[in-house]
């Protein structure tokens, strides 16, 4: 056994740091559910509340550009197949269009997959993380 860690050695009864208010644990699965939602004094939430916020955030990002890079590239190509008989003053003119048909193609398409894959990642990770915390 080390020097310092025989009980005859302590002075007095383990004190807890300042931030922990409430070292018990709460009685039921629903009791500890509710306890996930409240902040701390600082303000901030618990681990696994901010773990479900990050995941849908980078869920929504993957599924924009998921979603977004083949409709930007789709709707670029069938502008171009549409527009042949347009007369543009100048080359410039035509890239313009293309590209603005393409970034509207991306922002349509993936907004639809974004909500969509962020609404399943959230609902995925939050069932996980309150079937986790009930136990």
């Amino acid at each position: 056994m080390a020097q310092g860690a025989s009980p005859e050695n302590q002075e007095g009864p383990y004190q807890l740091p300042s931030t922990i208010q409430n070292p018990e644990t709460p009685e039921s699965g629903w009791d500890r559910i509710k306890e996930l939602f409240k902040p701390n004094q600082l303000g901030q939430y618990p681990e696994e509340v901010q773990a479900v916020v990050k995941s849908t955030i980078t869920g929504a990002i993957l599924g924009w550009v998921y979603g977004g890079v083949p409709a930007a590239r789709q709707s670029r190509e069938h502008y171009i197949r549409q527009s042949q008989a347009e007369i543009y003053q100048h080359k410039v003119e035509a890239v313009r269009s293309a590209h603005n048909a393409a970034l509207r193609g991306f922002i349509r398409y993936g907004w639809r997959w974004s909500w969509r894959v962020a609404a399943f990642v959230t609902v995925f990770n939050s069932v996980s993380t309150g079937l986790t915390v009930d136990q």
